[in-house]
C-alpha cells in the first residue's frame, strides 16, 4: 500500500511540475474574409484621419495667417495627431494587451 502511494505521490508530482499547457489560439475556418474587411476598414480609418489632419492643419494655417488662431484650433491639430497614432498602432497595441 506504501508504495502504491508512493507511486501515485510521484506521478502527481510529475504532471504537476509540467504545469497546464496553453492551447495555441487559432482563427476559426472562414475568419480570412472577416480579416480582410478588417484590414480594410483600417485602411479607411487612416485615410480619413490623414484627411482630417490636412484639414485641420489648414484650417489652423488660416486662421494663424489671419490673426484669429485659438488653443482651440492646435488642440484639434492635436487630438487629430493623437487619433492617427492610435489607428497606426492599434493591431500591435491589441496583440501586446491579448497575448
Amino acid at each position: 500500500m506504501n508504495s502504491v502511494l508512493t507511486q501515485v505521490n510521484t506521478h502527481l508530482m510529475i504532471v504537476i511540475a509540467d504545469g497546464p499547457t496553453q492551447p495555441q489560439p487559432a482563427p476559426p475556418p472562414g475568419s480570412d474574409k472577416f480579416l480582410t474587411i478588417v484590414s480594410w476598414v483600417g485602411w479607411g480609418a487612416m485615410l480619413v484621419a490623414i484627411l482630417a489632419l490636412v484639414v485641420a492643419g489648414a484650417r489652423f494655417g488660416f486662421q494663424k495667417s489671419h490673426g484669429g488662431a485659438t488653443n482651440e484650433e492646435a488642440g484639434k491639430v492635436g487630438w487629430t495627431l493623437v487619433g492617427c497614432v492610435l489607428i497606426a498602432i492599434a493591431g500591435s497595441l491589441v496583440g501586446a494587451l491579448v497575448g
